[in-house]
């Protein structure tokens, strides 16, 4: 009798879908028939020293522990072609709105005062954008199952098609309006950038996978992305900005899928032991206190506009949206609630 599905699939009391098929035990991986594979000691693909085991997918390349990778289910159940259908719409709605834009010169006719507001902070938010892209290649190369893989993978594109946008929209800022061309300098020397480049910088070189899915979707995004949400939405509104409300719209859709996905992740692990557990809080633990001042360093783009009080109340909600992320992974929401952000690096 033919098979109707993957050898790995059977057994199972409904049949496995597309995302299932396409996505479970793509790549060598530790629980494949309950046997991690081992490999030559020679040959022209095994040359890298063996420590570093850079040629296979190796489960101590996180800390966290598992018996069952290949049971996470990403709640997005995203593949590559069900996410190029989802983002292509979206960035179809997305480019009608700047073409309009464009047509009608709205760029020509923006508030003075937003523009300078803008001049601030857009045009170097590419660079986190970036590096949070940067950061997930590796969890996309060294975790362990491609059922997380492919979440990671996705989220690299997501990212960068924000970096994108924002390169592209700060062009149309600086043949218009100019003073957005210093967008490197600012990330590298500006005091509201310095906390935020160097929790980048830390966790592009992290080496355990799982501290930086963590690291960037559980503790940082929920509170960047939620003040960023806001600030290009609400004060973007109330200047008559027609684009950045919209991009705004666009870009929080992606990073929902982010902290979910990651989520999910943390939730199964935490519920299968307590090591993982105090793994997961002890990174938070780490990472919040910068998180938490890269976030606060960003108080002057309200202050500008008399805004404070805004500010005062996204950064509210950014802390109430990542306590509920943390919650939903399975560990405390406290861990970020009431707590101080760093006077300097708490990272070690």
């Amino acid at each position: 009798m033919a098979r109707k599905t993957f050898e790995h699939l059977e057994g199972q009391r409904r049949r496995p879908d597309v995302y299932e098929e396409v996505t479970a035990y793509v790549q060598w991986g530790e629980t494949f028939r309950g046997v991690f594979p081992t490999l030559p000691n020679e040959g022209a693909n095994y040359h890298y020293p063996e420590h570093y085991k850079l040629g296979y997918w190796d489960p101590t390349k996180t800390r966290w522990k598992s018996r069952q990778w290949e049971s996470y289910r990403d709640p997005n159940r995203l593949t590559y072609r069900s996410y190029h259908e989802m983002q292509s719409e979206r960035e179809s709605a997305l480019e009608t709105v700047i073409e309009a834009a464009r047509a009608e010169r709205a760029v020509r006719y923006l508030d003075p005062e937003w523009v300078e507001t803008l001049r601030m902070f857009f045009a170097p938010m590419r660079f986190a954008e970036w590096g949070i892209s940067m950061a997930h290649q590796y969890v996309g190369r060294f975790s362990i199952s491609s059922l997380i893989t492919n979440p990671s993978v996705l989220q690299v594109f997501d990212e960068l098609r924000h970096t994108q946008r924002i390169a592209e929209w700060t062009h149309d800022l600086e043949a218009e309006h100019g003073g957005f061309g210093g967008y490197r300098t600012q990330w590298l020397n500006d005091p509201m950038f310095q906390p935020m480049r160097e929790y980048l910088e830390r966790v592009c070189v992290l080496r355990d996978w799982g501290e930086v899915v963590v690291a960037t979707n559980l503790v940082l995004e929920p509170l960047l992305q939620r003040v960023l949400y806001r600030t290009l939405s609400d004060l973007g509104n109330a200047h008559s900005d027609s684009v950045l409300p919209h991009f705004a719209y666009s870009v929080y859709g992606d990073e929902e899928r982010h902290w979910a996905w990651a989520a999910a992740l943390a939730a199964m692990l935490n519920e299968e032991s307590d090591e993982n557990v105090a793994t997961t809080v002890e990174w938070i633990d780490d990472w919040a206190p910068l998180a938490l001042r890269s976030v606060e360093a960003l108080a002057p783009v309200f202050s500008v506009v008399g805004k404070e009080q805004n500010f005062d109340s996204s950064l509210a909600e950014a802390r109430n949206l990542a306590a509920d992320v943390l919650d939903s992974a399975g560990v405390s929401a406290t861990l970020l609630q009431d707590r101080p952000a760093a006077v300097g690096s708490d990272v070690q």
